[in-house]
């Protein structure tokens, strides 16, 4: 069994999650002096969020970057269309993996960081990271902050994927009302 205590969640944007991932996989002698110490507990795991068609963020497996999950999904709760084109939200199949991608990490990778990303680190990768949060029954960290709004669409299917079941008020009460 994992100790909760010791995971953490942290969602940013996908250029400063590829900055760090190089960062801390390579030997270059401009990292602050303080950085090694900081990071020489930490076994990470990345969930990467992209949109649909667009290239994999920079990241891979090495040094302390144990594993890497990749979805590929729209920044909507509900289809959208744009011009000919419908723009669908996260669907069940998007996220297919992630639970069990997520147990691998903290059960036998032993994992202590969740780094989960999206272009700009504030909506879908924080609805996804919520969800990882309450599924690991850790510290929420996300939910609570006001610098993230979650996608509450990636919230419930990543919710789903995890088997818990959430109603529409839990998403009220969990993210202040904002769900419609």
């Amino acid at each position: 069994m994992y100790d909760k205590s010791k995971i953490k969640v942290i969602v940013w944007p996908q250029n400063i999650t590829e900055d760090f991932c190089k960062r801390i996989n390579s030997d270059d002698v401009s990292k602050p002096e303080w950085f090694n110490d900081v990071i020489k507990n930490d076994r990470y795991a990345v969930v990467s969020i992209t949109e649909p068609g667009s290239p994999d963020a920079d990241i891979t497996v090495g040094g302390i970057v144990l594993a890497i999950h990749r979805m590929q999904f729209y920044d909507v709760v509900t289809d959208y269309k744009y011009g000919d084109l419908v723009i669908h939200p996260a669907s069940k199949d998007d996220v297919r993996g992630l639970k069990n991608f997520i147990d691998r990490c903290v059960e036998v990778l032993d994992v202590n960081r969740f780094i989960v990303h999206c272009a700009a680190g504030i909506s879908r990768s924080a609805g996804c990271g919520a969800a990882i949060e309450e599924y690991l029954d850790i510290k929420r960290t996300i939910r609570d902050n006001c610098v993230y709004q979650p996608n509450i669409h990636v919230y419930k299917v990543c919710m789903e994927e995890f088997g818990i079941n959430t109603t529409a008020d839990d998403y009220r009460k969990l993210f202040k009302g904002e769900f419609e």
